[in-house]
């Protein structure tokens, strides 16, 4: 989120500062609480076919043989990436799909936990 606080639309540099202090305030009151961090990292950006935030079906490479997986994907509270594959060849569609999308439950609902010890986000 960002906005711009001209100086010549808000009377003076000092004026137009103390503007942008008292917004960034009230966005980072409004924006720190438990559902808004979660909203912000469950947001889709891509399709993934599934339906689901950060699960998705995908071919990957090994052995220079494609197999077909279904993956779970996360952003941890310092903001890596992890994921977890579960091959369709393994656990078959249905369980894949399943598993995918009870590790990514399992990792969203640990980093709520760690953001809120960090002090990151409030319940």
């Amino acid at each position: 989120m960002f906005k711009s606080f001209a100086d010549s639309k808000h009377g003076g540099k000092t004026k137009a500062l103390k503007l942008a202090k008292a917004w960034r305030e009230r966005m980072l009151k409004s924006t720190s609480d438990v559902e808004y961090v979660l909203w912000r990292r469950e947001k889709r950006s891509r399709p993934s076919g599934s339906g689901i935030v950060g699960v998705g079906r995908y071919t990957v490479h090994y052995a220079g043989r494609p197999h077909e997986v279904w993956e779970a994907a996360w952003k941890d509270a310092d903001g890596k990436r992890h994921s977890r594959r579960f091959f369709i060849s393994v656990y078959g569609e249905r369980r894949a799909k399943a598993l995918a999308r009870a590790a990514r439950d399992q990792a969203i609902e640990d980093l709520r936990h760690d953001l809120i010890r960090r002090g990151r986000i409030f319940e």
